[in-house]
């Protein structure tokens, strides 16, 4: 599980001392799953946002989404962070079960950071039942199934852990979560009957999407940005060095938090 590390903790420390010093105030952007977020089940729309055009297509997404097996607290204790589903407008795609919404769907959020931050953080933890694609800016930064981040003692949930600070930049930044509810067949395997075979970014390749009882996604997260006025008060608290390093560019495709 994602913990915030060393960074983290003085980009927030450094907000607390840019506001005692009149500096420009750090921005802290939650992303933490609600309807907060866009949500539609209409492929055409989720592609366009991939490309980070999202108008006004979509409704907020549902939430908080009913499961009588997990509980957000379960996920990640403490959290803010709901379950959510895209049911539509009023909700009229879904029960009040949580367990027959729609097989596949898309959440969006747009936002605009900061210019030239002396620092920056993106930060999440995710889950979904069953499957995810985390996309920033149309660049896909990690896949996850239900199946194989699960407690063995609890059954419970664990998310995974995404370090996206990389994939960000000044000015407007979009974010996507692609969900699906279903299971990925053994290799060389047909679905079973009622199961759409979807292509998806995870290695196995196709999935099986369908009613597999419930569903939902997960976001715990947030993105940080430190302004350039902060730099003496990073240097007062010894973790300049630590941001500067921090900042380089990324030398893989992705990076976890420890």
């Amino acid at each position: 599980m994602l913990r915030i590390n060393r960074l983290a903790a003085a980009l927030l420390a450094a907000g607390l001392l840019a506001g005692a010093s009149g500096a420009s105030a750090t921005q802290i952007i939650n992303i933490n799953s609600g309807s907060q977020w866009r949500s539609t089940t209409d492929g055409l729309v989720g592609t366009q946002w991939f490309f980070g055009n999202f108008s006004n297509a979509g409704d907020p997404a549902t939430a908080p989404y009913p499961n009588p097996l997990t509980t957000p607290n379960d996920i990640v204790p403490g959290t803010s962070a709901q379950l959510m589903w895209a049911c539509g407008p009023g909700s009229t795609l879904c029960d009040n079960t949580g367990a027959n919404g729609p097989t596949e769907v898309f959440f969006g959020m747009a936002l605009d950071l900061k210019p030239n931050p002396i620092a920056r953080l993106g930060a999440a933890q995710i889950i979904a039942d069953d499957y995810f694609e985390f996309i920033v800016n149309g660049q896909f930064v990690q896949t996850g199934y239900l199946n194989d981040h699960q407690n063995p003692v609890t059954g419970q949930p664990v998310p995974i852990g995404i370090d996206f600070t990389s994939y960000l930049h000044d000015g407007y930044n979009w974010l996507e979560i692609h969900a699906l509810d279903g299971y990925f067949p053994t290799l060389g395997a047909a679905c079973d009957p009622g199961y759409t075979e979807r292509p998806v970014q995870d290695a196995r390749g196709t999935f099986c999407a369908g009613d597999r009882i419930f569903e939902f996604a997960f976001v715990d997260g947030v993105i940080v940005s430190v302004p350039v006025p902060m730099t003496a008060a990073l240097m007062g608290a010894g973790l300049l060095g630590l941001v500067r390093r921090r900042n380089r560019p990324a030398t893989g495709a992705m990076r976890l938090m420890a």
